[in-house]
């Protein structure tokens, strides 16, 4: 009786002893900001600063432009805040941004994303680090070449056809349309087109496989998926040794079998594809350090990438024009002349010369910015210009994109759709305009992304006029827990049919 209650008397001392100290370890670990003379915002333990939501996506969203807001009303360059228990600052000032990302890269080379050394299918341009990164986008650069992307876009005009029959039924019909479901479709075919040659046929099944694939990496997350992207982006390294993976299972799966068998297919039957995964073979048989990992892992994030990044721009451009008469018919105008120039046809020419076209994605990508947070990593000790703060090795920094883009002291009624802020676009740097990140690990794939959005707003606007919906709700909120930009109800638009 005595030995049962002395060892039940240890047990509970041991026990107040253990919550004692991981109370004062979680208190000092949550004053690293303020014993380095930072402003900081008040953790709560365990998610630290980051919303107690499922998230949606590979990395925090919206929560950042809380951040923003919240430094931006105590006056300060930058501000601490925490994800889980590790520190990351927030970068307020878009000119020390500019020089962390350009001039001294080097101690910013990595992203911060997570990645599990055993699941191939997170090693991508996006997640990699240092040399292995370096190496992978001097072969990405070295495949995907200006003129190897003429000849790609030389041949897709093809892809338009189905999204002008879907939109000439609701034009017929009269149904509004919801716009970013319509423009996920086109643009799956257009990219699987792009990537692995093949024709997706998104819009005769919905349930067709790649328009799956696409949904289930966007769009459709389980609780058990979304519980596994919560402790990757709070608690990586346990992630890591629990061997979780950021990405649903079903992707991997998808994307491995059909690569391989593609890769497999094509070379035992002698058979030259088109697209990036072709070039990307190519270069392997012309001998390039490229394994059948890489092609998985980089076809795959070429197309989940140029996916929704130009679904949601265009259906942004045609939200604004929607609303706005005179910039649609300049724009359709644009269009018509152009066109006529390349002798009626869609090729890389005639949608590099589409200027006004070009201006309103770019002011679309300021209002709403697809990559809301730019994240770097310190890679070694780096005192922050014009201060005394050294950020230490393995410090996270955040920049928000979407507080920059939004940020009246930046653009004057940043709220207002006004794409002639951009006229002189390409001789003019715009500071705190970051839409595709800055610097070296800036998107290697923003041409093509632009240039898909392009191909979709002159099929459109040549075929149709754009009007609102009494359907969209207005104003437009943020769904706060996806890594790119999302909202929480769909935009609805009406299109009629202009009869040539």
């Amino acid at each position: 009786m005595w030995l049962t209650n002395k060892l039940s008397t240890d047990l509970i001392i041991a026990f107040i002893t253990l919550i004692i100290a991981a109370y004062f370890y979680i208190k000092h670990k949550y004053s690293y900001w303020k014993r380095k003379g930072v402003v900081q915002l008040n953790p709560i333990f365990p998610f630290g600063n980051f919303e107690m939501k499922l998230p949606k996506g590979i990395k925090i969203g919206a929560d950042s432009d809380k951040f923003y807001q919240a430094f931006k009303k105590m006056g300060v360059p930058y501000g601490g805040v925490y994800i889980g228990l590790s520190p990351n600052l927030v970068v307020m000032d878009p000119d020390i941004v500019k020089t962390i990302v350009t001039k001294d890269f080097a101690s910013f080379v990595d992203r911060g994303l997570y990645q599990n050394p055993h699941k191939p299918i997170t090693r991508t341009l996006i997640t990699q680090k240092g040399e292995d990164w370096k190496q992978s986008r001097s072969r990405f650069t070295a495949v995907l070449t200006s003129s190897k992307l003429r000849n790609l876009v030389n041949n897709v005009e093809h892809c338009k056809d189905d999204l002008i029959n879907s939109l000439e039924k609701s034009s017929e019909a009269q149904k509004d349309v919801d716009v970013h479901h319509t423009l996920s479709l086109f643009i799956t075919d257009l990219i699987t087109f792009l990537v692995f040659g093949v024709s997706a046929n998104s819009f005769k099944s919905e349930t067709a496989e790649f328009n799956e694939f696409g949904m289930a990496f966007f769009q459709k997350f389980t609780f058990g998926h979304q519980l596994k992207l919560l402790v990757t982006q709070l608690y990586p390294d346990l992630s890591r040794k629990l061997n979780l993976s950021n990405i649903q299972e079903e992707i991997n799966v998808f994307a491995t079998e059909f690569v391989t068998k593609s890769v497999e297919y094509r070379r035992k039957n002698n058979v030259k594809g088109t697209g990036f995964l072709q070039m990307l073979m190519d270069a392997q048989e012309a001998g390039m350090d490229i394994d059948m990992n890489e092609m998985i892992s980089q076809s795959f994030v070429f197309f989940a990438g140029g996916l929704e990044t130009s679904s949601t721009t265009t259906t942004s451009v045609l939200y604004e024009l929607s609303k706005n008469k005179e910039l649609q018919d300049k724009a359709r105008q644009e269009i018509i002349s152009v066109k006529e120039k390349h002798g009626g046809k869609i090729t890389y020419d005639y949608l590099m010369e589409l200027n006004y076209i070009y201006q309103l994605i770019h002011e679309a990508l300021r209002m709403y910015p697809l990559l809301l947070n730019i994240y770097r990593v310190c890679v070694q000790d780096y005192e922050l210009p014009g201060t005394d703060l050294v950020i230490e090795k393995g410090t996270q920094l955040i920049f928000p994109a979407i507080g920059y883009h939004r940020d009246a002291d930046l653009f004057p009624d940043p709220m207002k759709f006004d794409p002639s802020r951009f006229d002189d676009f390409k001789n003019t740097k715009y500071r705190g305009y970051m839409p595709f990140g800055e610097g070296p690990r800036n998107c290697v794939a923003s041409r093509l992304g632009i240039l898909q959005s392009k191909f979709a707003l002159s099929v459109i606007l040549e075929n149709f006029e754009v009007s609102p919906s009494s359907k969209t709700v207005e104003p437009l909120e943020l769904e706060g827990t996806s890594f790119t930009l999302s909202l929480k109800t769909p935009i609805y638009l009406k299109f009629k049919q202009i009869k040539k």
